[in-house]
């Protein structure tokens, strides 16, 4: 079964049928839908190192496609290490597979998605990548049956759309695993209420699995910037978790004090000069680990994101996509995840045993 076959069974033809193969957005959809069950019905498959010469053929590959739109909706979100990194990988991709990277401030737009979905149709740009969003922009209306796109990170709302992320629930586990083969045995998290929802309680679940493998007297609730629950709440009455207005706060050191943590793991606060500041000696008295190295000095311990190749990851995920002119919402979006690894620093050490924690 080839082209022209299935153009004879559909009554259109082979140029029309080529079209609606590669989803051409430029064919309607009900006579894509139409001719694909056609070609699946028949048996039909694409010859890959065909579909490769095509997707590199001057007359498949138009114009817009040489331009990538990076959406951004951060005012400085240059001075941010993490996004700066992410912006050299998707940069530094799209180069080297011959597409030109453009920025669009959602800012600069004054968050008007409006008028900056009148900017792409009106410079033929097809293919879209969002950088991660703050708190309070967790959605973008644009008109995406026209695109092709990809978002950095799981805090998108809407629209649900392909995403490259790391694996905070592997971060996690990375992290414990790391700080247990140093010995640390009363590990604690903290955490603020935003990397809760950033991580849509990933940290939070590999953590609290992790405390059902280790004995009782071991087990530390999780410390959270929170409103405090009502005092008959399950999470209260459970003691999984303790609140704090703040991390930054001389109560962070005493609750650290009050449960005897020889380690804490946070994203970002409370900050190491924090706890020096508090009269915590580290290392020597307890081991310091990041779940995000990337904006802190090398001597802190921690996890590495690798922004890098999450960016690079985007566009290759979204140029693939492209080349087979995927465009619009996918019914079933792909999540890929990218690895992180271990950065040893120096706020951490190797610790002695201290078998007295275990004796029943």
């Amino acid at each position: 079964m080839n082209i022209r076959e299935i153009a004879r069974i559909a009554g259109v033809s082979h140029s029309t049928v080529s079209r609606a193969l590669r989803n051409n957005p430029h064919i309607s959809l009900p006579t894509r839908e139409r001719i694909q069950k056609i070609a699946a019905e028949n048996g039909y498959r694409p010859h890959p190192m065909v579909s490769k010469l095509m997707a590199q053929l001057p007359h498949v590959r138009h114009q817009s496609r040489s331009t990538i739109a990076l959406i951004t909706c951060w005012k400085n979100w240059e001075r941010v290490n993490f996004l700066k990194q992410m912006h050299q990988g998707t940069l530094e991709r799209s180069d080297a597979l011959g597409f030109k990277l453009e920025e669009f401030s959602l800012y600069e737009y004054k968050m008007s998605a409006k008028r900056l979905n009148g900017v792409l149709h009106a410079r033929n740009i097809e293919g879209v990548i969002i950088f991660p969003f703050d708190r309070e922009h967790r959605q973008i209306e644009l008109d995406w049956q026209h695109f092709a796109s990809v978002y950095i990170g799981r805090f998108l709302q809407h629209p649900n759309i392909n995403r490259i992320s790391t694996s905070y629930y592997a971060n996690m586990l990375l992290a414990l695993n790391h700080l247990k083969s140093l010995n640390y045995q009363r590990i604690a998290l903290a955490l603020t209420t935003e990397m809760r929802l950033r991580s849509e309680d990933a940290y939070v679940a590999a953590y609290s699995a992790y405390q059902k493998e280790i004995p009782h007297k071991l087990r530390i609730p999780i410390l959270v910037t929170s409103s405090t629950p009502e005092a008959d709440s399950q999470k209260t009455v459970a003691g999984e978790y303790e609140y704090t207005d703040q991390l930054e706060s001389r109560a962070t050191i005493d609750w650290l004090r009050k449960h005897q943590v020889d380690a804490i793991i946070t994203n970002s606060t409370p900050r190491l000069e924090t706890l020096t500041r508090g009269g915590i000696k580290i290392p020597d008295e307890m081991g310091y680990a990041s779940l995000d190295c990337t904006n802190l000095d090398e001597a802190i311990s921690g996890i590495d994101q690798q922004p890098i190749l999450l960016g690079s990851a985007a566009v290759d995920m979204l140029t693939a996509h492209l080349h087979r002119n995927e465009i619009g919402i996918p019914q079933y979006p792909k999540i890929m995840t990218i690895q992180s690894r271990w950065r040893p620093g120096k706020t951490t050490v190797q610790q002695n045993q201290h078998p007295e924690y275990y004796r029943p």
